[in-house]
């Protein structure tokens, strides 16, 4: 058996970006989404969803409904990024108990949330994290920020 190592220098030519700006326009159409959760509700009042944020990135906000008409309170969690490598999820679980106190103070009007609320909290958000549906939301952030960088491609080479 005869192998050959032959090194071919690769060129990008116009056929080349033309199959990659449509690979691009098809991966941003509505044909590639698929059941991914987007929004995760936690409790009555509370959400997490993606949202892209300038300079930052792609990022994981909660959003805790108010008791009273207007706005609720919006909460900054993680990094996409982070989060993907591993080294955001510290920060995002004690950033979404914190959420929780919040929605729990809202819930109840009280101002101090007692510790055994807390550790439940805790225990709750533990399951949440450790949980296939959590596993789509994340599964759900890293195709959101495909499309953004596909998005980016097309902008930039239109």
């Amino acid at each position: 058996m005869n192998v050959s190592n032959d090194r071919r220098r690769t060129t990008t030519t116009v056929e080349d970006n033309s199959l990659l700006h449509g690979a691009a326009k098809y991966f941003i159409g509505d044909r590639y989404k698929d059941q991914n959760i987007e929004v995760l509700t936690i409790d009555s009042r509370t959400t997490i969803h993606w949202r892209k944020r300038s300079g930052i990135g792609l990022c994981a906000v909660a959003y805790v409904k108010s008791p009273e008409p207007g706005r609720g309170e919006t909460i900054y969690l993680s990094n996409f990024s982070r989060m993907e490598s591993g080294k955001g999820n510290a920060r995002f679980q004690r950033k979404l108990i914190e959420t929780l106190e919040i929605s729990h103070r809202f819930e109840t009007g009280v101002t101090d949330v007692p510790i055994e609320v807390v550790e439940k909290i805790t225990s709750v958000v533990d399951q949440l994290m450790q949980s296939e549906k959590f596993q789509r939301f994340l599964k759900s952030g890293h195709k959101k920020a495909d499309h953004h960088a596909a998005t980016e491609y097309l902008r930039s080479h239109s």
